[in-house]
């Protein structure tokens, strides 16, 4: 009992379910696929009448696809209908809405990148009167997340550090859990 029922993916307290139809939000926005919990959980506001959108977060790129551990009969009977189910899928870009259409769950998709302008990025005033000057200050690149070689866009980082540095010092700073076993 302890395996199949309290351990299991599926397992989802039916009082996190009951606070959340008592609380009823106009919307519940789910973070990541491949996530049982999420599938029961939308299905059970699906009922309620209450929405819901899903953030995909790059879930859904070919290489994470490939490692996906869930068989295709899963994901047709549980995580596609879960996404179409969907008030609407967030996509940060074009291309992960065009994941989206490869596993067959685009109907209601927003593409709604971050917000982050990088143009209106200013380095903080360190008291000098130069906020914002680089050119006797040395750069940091800072590398937050799980160190995954092909989702997770590394080389890019690399390649811009690397042309950085020939202008002006530049520090690489990478921090995280290291995909597969392998060392950082």
């Amino acid at each position: 009992q302890d395996l199949f029922c309290w351990r299991s993916p599926w397992n989802l307290s039916y009082r996190l379910i009951a606070d959340v139809l008592d609380w009823r939000p106009d919307l519940l926005h789910f973070h990541g696929v491949h996530i049982p919990q999420h599938c029961v959980l939308g299905a059970r506001m699906q009922r309620a009448a209450v929405p819901y959108c899903v953030s995909i977060h790059g879930m859904l790129t070919e290489a994470a696809r490939r490692r996906h551990w869930a068989s295709k009969a899963i994901v047709a009977l549980w995580e596609r209908p879960f996404l179409q189910r969907a008030a609407f899928v967030h996509a940060l870009n074009d291309s992960e809405a065009q994941d989206l259409r490869a596993y067959g769950a685009a109907e209601h998709v927003v593409v709604a990148p971050n917000g982050i302008e990088p143009a209106d990025l200013h380095r903080p005033d360190d008291g000098s009167g130069s906020a914002g000057s680089t050119a006797d200050k040395a750069l940091t690149f800072l590398f937050l997340g799980r160190l995954d070689p092909e989702q997770k866009g590394l080389d890019l980082l690399l390649e811009g550090w690397s042309q950085a540095a020939l202008g002006s010092p530049a520090t690489l700073m990478l921090v995280g859990p290291s995909w597969r076993g392998s060392r950082p």
